[in-house]
Order: structure tokens, then C-alpha cells, then sequence
């Protein structure tokens, strides 16, 4: 009796480790400045909740307006979106590795990036790309096997953002979006992939905006449905990851049990 109560005690606790590792909880980090701070967030949240995408759990220092959570009940608000501020900043000061370590792990960062840099920094393409560059591998420094969810910008109305001092904003973020649409793909390995979302396409800055620039409700809606795929896509991919590392923690856990319960046998032996 005893050596079977052994028996099930041992596969009760197998059973009850691999539940635990199929539940395992995957971390995404919305990344960014003010655009990131919108609803499609919420949105996105929602719409993964709706994919039977369940193990999800936004983080960032920054939390969402209320509004969001009104239009999206029982979304995650958290994000690690800054309003007005800009990747070459970010690189240059660190900004990212300073939130990554106060999170537990992150494994999705979901990118959205680089308007500021063009409206308010006047900062050449190659300077830009360069801090992404920087990110990216503050990314992995953190976690080697981070999935990258890499958006290029959605367009802006000439009519509010070219000014008689930056007369090609527009022209210029258009280009960075061709850009990035170019150069993700390049940044991508096989422990960290990066899925690049198409954003700029399909946005109309008029009708898809408050002000020429941030999401309105329409715009959220796009951008959310964009997102969906690519981070549907690299949640799964982190729960593999995630579940292959615990799975050979407890694996090495339950060769060590059943060789106590394999000496206990053979000593026990008529």
C-alpha cells in the first residue's frame, strides 16, 4: 500500500507541476510615448482575452486613463508608454533597462516608437534606427529570449504637423515607416524573433486621429487589430519558451523523487 500511495503521491505531483507550467503567466510590455498611452491597448487586451489568449499580463510603470478601462472593462491598463519622448533618448540615457529591472521578466515588448524623434527632435533617420538598435539590445540584455513585436509609425496630417520649421514631418515619418517596414525583418533571430506590424498602412491621419497625430477611437480600433496577430503570435512563442525552461526544472525535480522512490523500493525488497 505504502508503495503505491508512493506511485500516485508522485504522479499527483507531476500532474499538479505540468498544470502549473501550462498556466504560466507571460509578461508584455507595451512600449513607447504618448501614442502608446491610448486605448488600443486596451483593446488589444481584449481582443487576445476574445483569441483564448488567457495567460497575459500587460506591465509598465504607466497606467491607462480611465476611459480605456471604461471602454474596455476588465483590461490590463499597465504600460510603459511616456508622452513626447523620443528612442534616441531612451538609448542614449537607459531609460528602458531601468523599467525592464523592475519587472520580474518581460517576455513580449510590444514597440511603438519614433513620431517625437521627427516632430520634436529633427533627428536623422540614421540616428533613430541607431536607437532602435540600442533598445533592441537592452531588450536582450534583459531576457536573451524576448519576442520583439516591432511597429513602424502610423502616418500624420501634413495640414497640423508640417510647420513652415519642419515643413517634411510628414514626409519624414512616412519614410521611417518605410524604414522600419525594411529593417525589422534584419533584427530578428532565432531565440529572440521580432514580428513586424504594419501600421502605417490602412491609417488614415484625418479621419483615424484626434489631432492629426494620436489615435481616436477608429484609430485604436485599427492599431489594436494590426497588433493582434504579431502579438498573439509572440505570446504563444514566450509560453513555449517558458514552459520548456520549467518543464526542465521539473524535470531534473522529478528524476531526483523518483530515484528516492527507486533506492526506497529496492531496500524494501522481500
Amino acid at each position: 500500500m505504502m508503495v503505491k500511495l508512493g506511485a500516485l503521491t508522485a504522479f499527483g505531483l507531476c500532474s499538479l507541476a505540468g498544470h502549473a507550467v501550462a498556466q504560466q503567466t507571460v509578461k508584455v510590455m507595451p512600449f513607447g510615448a504618448s501614442i502608446v498611452t491610448r486605448c488600443w491597448r486596451n483593446n488589444l487586451f481584449a481582443k487576445l482575452k476574445s483569441a483564448g489568449v488567457n495567460n497575459i499580463d500587460f506591465v509598465g510603470s504607466q497606467q491607462g486613463s480611465q476611459d480605456c478601462l471604461t471602454q474596455f472593462p476588465g483590461t490590463d491598463n499597465d504600460h510603459e508608454g511616456h508622452p513626447g519622448s523620443q528612442a534616441t533618448d531612451y538609448a542614449a540615457k537607459g531609460n528602458l533597462t531601468v523599467w525592464l529591472n523592475q519587472q520580474a521578466a518581460v517576455d513580449v515588448v510590444v514597440m511603438f516608437l519614433g513620431h517625437n524623434d521627427i516632430i520634436l527632435g529633427h533627428k536623422p533617420q540614421a540616428d533613430i534606427i541607431k536607437a532602435y538598435d540600442t533598445l533592441i539590445d537592452q531588450m536582450r540584455a534583459k531576457n536573451s529570449k524576448v519576442q520583439i513585436v516591432w511597429s513602424n509609425l502610423t502616418p500624420v496630417d501634413p495640414k497640423r504637423w508640417d510647420t513652415s520649421s519642419s515643413p517634411n514631418n510628414s514626409k519624414d515619418i512616412a519614410a521611417l515607416s518605410a524604414k522600419i517596414k525594411d529593417y525589422a525583418p534584419t533584427k530578428s533571430t532565432a531565440d529572440s524573433p521580432v514580428r513586424f506590424v504594419n501600421n502605417f498602412e490602412g491609417f488614415d491621419p484625418v479621419a483615424d486621429t484626434d489631432d492629426g497625430e494620436h489615435p481616436n477611437k477608429s484609430g485604436n480600433e485599427k492599431m489594436a487589430t494590426k497588433f493582434l496577430s504579431a502579438t498573439k503570435e509572440a505570446i504563444q512563442a514566450a509560453t513555449k519558451v517558458t514552459t520548456k525552461t520549467n518543464k526542465m526544472r521539473n524535470t531534473n525535480v522529478g528524476t531526483d523523487f523518483m530515484n528516492v522512490i527507486q533506492e526506497f523500493l529496492e531496500e524494501n525488497k522481500d
